[in-house]
């Protein structure tokens, strides 16, 4: 590496007090290969920027609602050593008023994010089973609407570990939950407008017969799609050939490069995870999907953001949820 030029992160540090929200962004960057580190308080994250071979490379994650007073060694510490920091905020805005704070580079990543649109934007949908599992993670489970209340909705494991891959665990039998796991989302949206259409998609995929997680989990992202009349190819990536070895941009590389992609898209929060000179190099165009805020009544309560496709689907018409889709911008 040349002096001035950094090296692209491969360790990154989730700084985030929402267990939710924390195990979310882990889940999705261990997916993506990165070695994650996670906190829910500067306190904790301190000891893994003393130990130099944890911080090297070290992109820290960090909400940008954690109080300065608990922030500012933290952030010193970036600035002394140029590690790049991505504020996680919900208001865009915010960022010219960070960078303005500490002379580092960072960036916003900005919530909600939604798969759906991303997965609706490409032509090739890579579906991810050969990474770890990640416990306490949103790989099997998702949250719900009961009344006004927001619950999970959880998918049984059977030998579930953080030291298998994801097409390595298993699904409990289907007798043993699926009826339980139907009757709950009945319970939950049987006044919704749009019931009598998402209900027997959901009923479709519970009942699909898989104990295999992957597998599960590949036919429900395939029902969503071909319900919204996607047409998107999906790609199993253990599948695929490619150095396993690999982790972070090289291994999205890989793959690109085995698909013969000449353009991929991901999430807006990988700003600071891929190169688009990297990518260009390799006659690839990247770009990143930023979303726009999106509503839609939930019967007569307050609107409870960032729940499982199956709400959106019980309270807005098929036609709707495809305009959903489209809104996002290329960056």
């Amino acid at each position: 590496m040349t002096e001035g030029t950094q090296a692209r992160p491969e360790r990154v540090m989730v700084l985030e007090p929402d267990a939710e929200r924390r195990q979310m962004l882990a889940q999705t960057l261990m997916q993506s290969g990165f070695r994650c580190f996670m906190a829910d308080s500067v306190h904790d994250a301190l000891p893994f920027y003393q130990d130099r071979q944890n911080s090297a490379c070290m992109l820290t994650i960090l909400n940008a609602r954690l109080p300065w007073c608990e922030s500012v060694e933290l952030l010193s510490r970036a600035q002394e050593n140029d590690w790049p920091v991505l504020f996680l905020t919900a208001e865009a805005a915010n960022v010219a008023h960070l960078q303005s704070l500490f002379d580092l580079p960072c960036d916003a990543l900005v919530h909600p994010f939604s798969p759906k649109q991303l997965m609706n934007a490409v032509d090739r949908y890579v579906i991810y089973d050969d990474v770890n599992f990640i416990k306490g993670g949103w790989i099997n489970r998702n949250r719900i609407l009961m009344g006004s209340e927001v619950k999970y909705f959880n998918l049984p494991m059977q030998g579930a570990s953080p030291f298998k891959k994801i097409n390595e665990v298993g699904v409990q039998p289907p007798e043993q939950w699926v009826k339980g796991s139907l009757d709950k989302l009945r319970l939950a949206y049987r006044k919704a407008p749009c019931y009598g259409q998402a209900m027997p998609l959901a009923e479709d995929i519970l009942t699909c017969g898989s104990t295999n997680l992957a597998e599960f989990l590949a036919y429900s992202i395939r029902a969503v799609a071909a319900y919204l009349e996607m047409n998107t190819e999906f790609v199993i990536s253990s599948t695929l050939k490619k150095d396993n070895a690999l982790h972070g941009q090289d291994k999205v590389l890989a793959i690109c490069k085995e698909l013969g992609a000449t353009e991929y898209y991901n999430a807006i929060g990988g700003q600071q995870l891929y190169s688009k000179e990297d990518f260009a190099r390799q006659g690839i165009q990247l770009s990143f999907l930023d979303t726009r805020p999106i509503r839609y009544a939930q019967g007569s309560g307050e609107f409870q953001p960032n729940l499982s496709i199956l709400d959106v689907l019980m309270y807005n018409p098929k036609e709707q949820v495809q305009e959903m889709l489209r809104e996002y911008d290329l960056r």
